[in-house]
């Protein structure tokens, strides 16, 4: 199956927003720092894995996380944005840049970087998805 792009749901935004606002009520309550949707965030978010608030096995607070780095994403970056894709695996909610085939699907990113390797850096994640992005867009000139 091919994969189709739509704009998401409002039940997809919806939980985008309650994801985004338990992450922002986790880093407020902790360390008295709004996410401001800059790159700023990134300390915030890795302050959370490395005081281990989540522990190890909290995967919605991780797909928090990284709805957070979406959210980011989609605000500093120009032409990111969020989409939905349904494939052969099923539906989400990415991020996707513009109108082409560049996307990433990063609510579920850093809970998989977190079970996978011993530490995760969300500054890397971050770098590397627009490392990833400009790769995409000079090899598609």
């Amino acid at each position: 199956m091919e994969q189709t792009f739509t704009e998401p749901s409002e039940e997809e935004y919806t939980q985008l927003a309650k994801m985004w606002m338990a992450a922002e009520s986790l880093i407020k309550e902790e360390y008295s720092y709004s996410l401001g949707q800059t790159p700023e965030d990134l300390i915030y978010l890795q302050k959370v894995i490395d005081d281990d608030l989540l522990g190890n096995d909290n995967e919605y607070g991780f797909y928090c996380l990284g709805t957070a780095l979406g959210r980011l994403l989609a605000n500093s970056v120009e032409g990111l944005d969020w989409w939905s894709v349904e494939d052969e695996y099923g539906k989400d909610t990415i991020i996707r840049y513009l109108d082409t085939s560049f996307s990433v699907n990063v609510i579920p990113l850093i809970w998989r970087r977190v079970i996978e390797e011993p530490v995760t850096d969300i500054n890397s994640l971050y770098t590397w998805i627009l490392d990833q992005k400009d790769e995409y867009i000079n090899e598609t000139r």
